[in-house]
């Protein structure tokens, strides 16, 4: 027809994306949901990559929160928490940054339950964010995490690069 036609491709789950509810809830909006004003809020980050030395499946604690609340006070409502896991230096090696055991379980760094709810119950927080695959942890297939976020149209952010630099 004169004109060269390409076609492009792409997971929504891939690179640094926002996750919709509809992904985990069974009558969970569709991320054209989301009112724009509730996108933009302040966050926090929360720094791990000590802990991710000595165990990849490290999932953020309530001591990590309370430790990083004592250095910079409470966490504002309405704000995102991110976690600074360091796991985004290995995007450049997809066998390492999903890190499949021969077990078919995956293995990298996440958000634990208890502190979500309290995040959830005890801070409002507007949603969460991380720089590895996931915000449940690799070994997370309950997607527990997800599911107790995007409940109520919260903000999940996955596969953050460049933490570090806030």
């Amino acid at each position: 027809e004169g004109y060269a036609l390409n076609e492009w491709v792409l997971g929504e789950h891939a690179g640094t994306h926002m996750n919709a509810p509809s992904a985990f809830l069974k009558d969970g909006n569709t991320i054209d949901k989301y009112e724009v004003d509730t996108l933009v809020c302040s966050a926090v980050c929360i720094d791990v990559q000590d802990s991710i030395v000595e165990n990849v499946d490290y999932l953020l604690t309530m001591e990590d929160l309370s430790d990083w609340e004592y250095r910079f006070g409470e966490i504002e409502k309405g704000s995102v928490v991110l976690l600074n896991t360091g796991w985004s230096v290995y995007w450049g090696e997809p066998e390492r940054y999903m890190n499949i055991g021969t077990d078919g379980i995956m293995a990298f760094p996440g958000f634990g339950e208890e502190v979500i709810k309290f995040l959830i119950s005890h801070r409002s927080i507007r949603g969460v964010g991380i720089d590895s695959p996931g915000v449940d942890g690799g070994a997370n297939l309950e997607y527990s995490i997800n599911k107790l976020v995007l409940a109520e149209n919260r903000i999940v952010l996955e596969n953050l690069t460049n933490l570090s630099v806030l």
